[in-house]
């Protein structure tokens, strides 16, 4: 039970993206609460973000704190991509690479990005839910062979 936990909990860490702090992928967890029966679930500071992860963001909700998205924004490929998308679009012929230009191509992205999550939502991941669907059955023979084998020695 302990090593399909674990391999579940991983699974289910690499399905989620990465967060603001970086923290998501640790707050994923186990724990055999019996001899036949294990459970993954979130813990820790990232608990809230996991959740509207699995749930989405509803359309027209009040949109996310714009420094709140900063982090991902600088840390992310998907990120960087945008801000560098937002600066050609809006700042064509500035080509200032101080950090004060920087700090608002930001800031402008960040202010973008989260008006766009307030008026069209997000899609839910539901990586705790489709590993579930796609799992089971894995599981459910690991642990019949396991029994088997157990059974035959």
């Amino acid at each position: 039970i302990e090593v399909i936990c674990r391999q579940l909990e991983t699974e289910v860490a690499n399905k989620i993206p990465i967060g603001v702090t970086g923290q998501t992928k640790a707050g994923v967890t186990h724990e055999i609460t019996s001899w036949h029966q294990g459970r993954i679930f979130e813990k820790g500071p990232a608990v809230r973000y996991i959740e509207v992860l699995e749930r989405g963001r509803k359309k027209g909700a009040r949109m996310p704190a714009p420094r709140h998205l900063w982090e991902w924004l600088k840390r992310t490929p998907k990120g960087q991509a945008y801000v560098e998308s937002v600066r050609q679009k809006y700042y064509q012929g500035a080509k200032s690479r101080s950090a004060i230009g920087e700090a608002r191509f930001l800031r402008q992205a960040a202010f973008l990005k989260a008006r766009a999550i307030g008026k069209y939502g997000t899609k839910p991941v539901k990586a705790f839910s489709r590993t579930y669907r796609e799992r089971k059955q894995w599981a459910i023979n690991r642990i019949e062979t396991a029994v088997n084998n157990f059974v035959r020695s």
